[in-house]
């Protein structure tokens, strides 16, 4: 009597399916960039693989986005307090400016210095307050 032939793998089955002309355009673009089907990169993605070909995609699902945020959060307290504390140092190099008795160009040198250096420094907190809060505020690891 003749053995059954047993297969390895799942069966495959037919899905039609309809998704928006944008989604298409990047399903479309992710084929011809890898030199494969667009069922390919389907299936590639459901398998949780398609970093493997587009390094810079990361998955992040809700309990790690919700950390993220969190962390965010902290970071936006910290800069604020940081931003808070240059304006106390900008006020106290004011101070001792105007009550130094020494009035030679050294002085004023020193005090232009240090306020170009906070007024860099204080650019670059706001930025980066910016970027924090837009983290802050996303979407990221939220579920669908």
């Amino acid at each position: 009597m003749k053995k059954k032939r047993e297969y390895s793998r799942d069966p495959s089955t037919m899905i039609s399916m309809r998704i928006k002309q944008s989604e298409a355009d990047i399903l479309n673009k992710l084929a011809a960039e890898f030199e494969t089907s667009r069922s390919e990169v389907i299936k590639t993605a459901l398998k949780g693989n398609l970093e493997k070909y587009l390094g810079h995609v990361r998955y992040i699902d809700q309990e790690q986005g919700n950390d993220i945020r969190k962390t965010a959060h902290e970071m936006l307290h910290i800069l604020v307090d940081t931003l808070n504390q240059i304006k106390c140092i900008r006020v106290g190099i004011n101070y001792i400016a105007a009550h130094s008795n020494d009035e030679d160009n050294v002085c004023a040198s020193y005090r232009t210095d240090l306020t170009d250096t906070l007024n860099r420094l204080e650019k670059l907190l706001v930025y980066a307050g910016k970027i924090t809060f837009r983290l802050c505020e996303s979407d990221i690891g939220k579920g669908a």
